[in-house]
């Protein structure tokens, strides 16, 4: 189950950033927008629970998380599920249609902020062992 990882993770930055905030304050509830209403539901019914003895024990956490107020589960529809375009693959109509309504842009070759050029150049323009921009390469390169 994806949601208990999410929810691991939302906690760890929801406390990491009430720490940087305040230090004293305790951290708002982690909001989990899933598209699984059984997902949600074994995580809030403990008597739904005791059907899915099958679920590994690392998996319970979601659901101590939901009972301490930790972490708060929201249904959204699948056609409304952003995170889709970061775990599944999609077409580009799908994709494009998510992107937008995360608020992300394209940014055209060339475009520009206060001078400074933030898009790649062409890939025609870049020799094929040529790194990204931005890129890291390996202390030791691979022998061939």
């Amino acid at each position: 189950m994806a949601g208990a990882t999410t929810a691991c993770q939302g906690i760890w930055l929801a406390r990491l950033l009430a720490e940087f905030s305040s230090g004293d304050a305790q951290p708002e509830p982690v909001v989990l927008r899933m598209d699984s209403t059984s997902a949600i539901a074994l995580a809030k019914n403990p008597v739904f629970h005791d059907r899915s003895k099958h679920i590994e024990l690392k998996y319970h956490f979601i659901r101590e998380a939901v009972e301490t107020k930790k972490v708060e589960l929201e249904f959204v529809p699948t056609e409304l599920q952003l995170a889709d375009m970061l775990t599944k693959p999609l077409g580009r109509v799908r994709l494009a249609e998510l992107r937008s309504r995360a608020g992300m842009v394209e940014v055209p070759p060339g475009a520009s902020v206060h001078g400074v050029n933030v898009s790649l150049p062409p890939r025609s323009s870049r020799l094929p062992d040529e790194p990204m921009a931005g890129s890291i390469e390996p202390a030791h390169p691979r022998q061939q």
